[in-house]
């Protein structure tokens, strides 16, 4: 069960770009559901996850979930803000956005979907302690990731 898998121009690197552009737009300031700015996710190099299901083919001998997140957790908020500090989020209380959400996506259909607005209202987070054994190592930071695509 992987967190948030960092690749090259993943889903979710696209979509912090969208929200750059649109912030631009705004003159800096990016409308943003309150909730959503808590949610800690703590995201897992595509290595990592490829090496780990490599060596649970071999020796896996269970039906066992593992959790696959990488060493740090990040809020939205903090990855967002990353990402141009000149950003000036304008908290929309998640109620309302819960309310808007319907006329969010039919106005801009590729921000967000209902699974993701789902997996947006809760952290993202877990004990990668079994995944580093099979492993036999930590697993790898994704600052440097972040810097890269979001830069």
């Amino acid at each position: 069960r992987p967190s948030i898998v960092c690749t090259h121009n993943t889903v979710i690197v696209r979509k912090f770009r969208m929200l750059k552009k649109m912030s631009r737009i705004g003159f800096g300031l990016l409308p943003f559901p309150a909730g959503f700015l808590k949610t800690n996710i703590q995201p897992v190099m595509g290595e990592d996850v490829a090496e780990v299901i490599s060596k649970l083919c071999v020796t896996a001998d269970d039906n066992r979930i593992f959790i696959l997140s990488g060493p740090e957790v990040f809020s939205i908020h903090s990855l967002l803000k990353g990402m141009d500090g000149r950003i000036k989020f304008i908290p929309v209380p998640q109620g309302m956005f819960n309310f808007l959400f319907g006329f969010v996506t039919a106005l801009r259909p590729k921000l967000i979907n209902r699974e993701e607005f789902t997996l947006l209202q809760t952290d993202n987070v877990g004990n990668n302690t079994e995944t580093e054994r099979i492993l036999g190592r930590t697993m790898q930071s994704t600052k440097n990731f972040w810097e890269e695509e979001l830069k």
